[in-house]
């Protein structure tokens, strides 16, 4: 099942396109890794993603799985958050494996998913991992 939605699957990295880095130093391993799936969601996954580069407030990877969206939700990605890992699915096969797919490309210790009309509020990521672990 695994090697069947990983051929489906394109994975397009920032860092193999040559464009603007991770959130987290390329060379630094992130703590935190965002997972979204994404179907038809453009207009609320762009602010998702703003609400993330804005206020994720530590380093963390984010990858965007697009479950064949029909409304340019993966051009978006691509041209507003290049920072961002976007897994372009060829066909709609549901949440869990578009989270499958995700959690298995991320590099990140901790993974945390989020649905993209979530936005994160300033410092809510770093005040969860301070009360976890302590430090960031």
């Amino acid at each position: 099942m695994r090697g069947a939605c990983c051929t489906a699957a394109k994975v397009v990295n920032a860092r193999e396109a040559g464009t603007a880095g991770y959130l987290a130093p390329p060379m630094q391993r992130p703590q935190v890794s965002i997972i979204i799936v994404s179907y038809n969601t453009c207009s609320v996954l762009r602010a998702c993603l703003g609400s993330i580069r804005a206020h994720a407030g530590m380093p963390c990877s984010v990858i965007v799985v697009d479950n064949a969206s029909a409304d340019g939700s993966g051009a978006m990605v691509k041209a507003e958050f290049p920072e961002v890992n976007l897994i372009a699915q060829s066909e709609n096969l549901g949440f869990s494996p578009a989270n499958n797919l995700g959690i298995a490309q991320a590099p990140g210790e901790w993974i945390i998913l989020l649905n993209p009309d979530t936005e994160l509020r300033p410092g809510a990521l770093a005040t969860v991992w301070v009360s976890l672990w302590g430090r960031i």
